[in-house]
């Protein structure tokens, strides 16, 4: 008799990122039941399974409101259905312009909450530098149904 093929049977449901094992069970040539634990094939950041949504963050995309840039807080200050982290459009005329840029410049160390893309609490260079890195795109994408309304509720 020959080797029986493994035979995946998953012993936990991965959650939130966090590995899951795998139990193998086989029969060897002498026709000993077999069992090692295994680790479950690696995931991609957006697989359904890992629980990090396609950007890492932990929210799932089906629920996020930025799904490419990482925004755990869900911070939307103008709730336009758009997170910070996605939004650098300030005067929500669809797309981010210089004229967003000089605003998020006027309120360099305020705690401005639009402005504040990052959601740190106050208005820096690296909200001016996540501006300029969205320069000619629109907010988001986002998983709201109504993003781009305001408010979205």
């Amino acid at each position: 008799p020959g080797v029986t093929p493994p035979m995946f049977r998953p012993v936990c449901p991965s959650q939130r990122g966090q590995p899951c094992r795998t139990h193998v069970g086989y029969v060897n040539a002498a026709g000993t039941n077999q069992n090692e634990v295994a680790p479950d094939p690696p995931t991609e950041p957006g697989d359904p399974n890992t629980g990090l949504g396609t950007d890492t963050d932990g929210i799932l995309d089906d629920a996020a409101n930025c799904t490419l840039i990482p925004n755990p807080s869900q911070l939307d200050a103008d709730a336009d259905g758009f997170g910070n982290a996605c939004d650098a459009d300030l005067n929500n005329d669809g797309a981010v312009g210089l004229d967003d840029v000089a605003l998020i410049l006027a309120r360099l160390g305020t705690p401005h909450p639009a402005a504040d893309l990052n959601g740190d609490g106050a208005v820096g260079l690296d909200d001016v530098a996540a501006a300029l890195g969205q320069l000619g795109t629109p907010p988001g994408p986002a998983a709201e149904s109504c993003p781009g309304t305001e408010p979205c509720l």
